[in-house]
């Protein structure tokens, strides 16, 4: 009887630890935010994409990811002015500008845009082995520090928007 405990108390652990986890797992799906003024949705990032309603000042909505630049917008050279957070909006996917959002949480990284923006950079400029380190300036963008194969100081190297991608250095 005693082994019957044990095994329900260590099933209940067990199960109580997927739980946790899979309730962490779904929170890294999306990001809260909420509309700083009445904002127009865009059926794709850019200001000429067809609009598709309003959100109004102060509304709540859950955004999916970000992309630094519209795709009518070439290459700017503004994160804010040119980021767009993905949303959903009657039932589809959606766009709208991400400075015009207030996040819940500033430093965190809106969904898939930390491991893209990360995968441009070190194409471009880290080597394999160099180490980076990312440091949070307090405004969602972090710097990205290189040390150059694996020794010496870390030097600055770009600073990235944490919910659009967009970096510059």
């Amino acid at each position: 009887m005693k082994k019957l405990t044990m095994l329900f108390i260590a099933l209940v652990f067990i199960g109580s630890i997927f739980v946790i986890s899979n309730e962490n797992a779904q929170a890294a799906d999306f990001e809260k935010a909420s509309a700083k003024k009445t904002v127009l949705v865009k059926s794709a990032p850019g200001e000429s994409y067809k609009t598709l309603g309003k959100i109004k000042a102060k509304t709540s909505v859950k955004v999916y990811g970000g992309v630094p630049i519209g795709k009518d917008q070439e290459d700017a050279a503004s994160a804010d002015q040119y980021g767009w957070s993905k949303i959903m909006y009657n039932g589809k996917y959606a766009y709208v500008p991400t400075h015009e959002l207030k996040f819940e949480h500033p430093s965190a990284w809106t969904p898939g845009v930390k491991a893209k923006a990360i995968a441009d950079i070190k194409e471009q400029f880290v080597s394999k082995n160099d180490k980076i380190r990312l440091v949070y300036d307090g405004n969602s963008y972090y710097e990205l520090f290189i040390q150059k194969d694996g020794k010496g100081e870390y030097q600055y190297l770009v600073y990235i928007n944490c919910k659009t991608g967009w970096w510059h250095g």
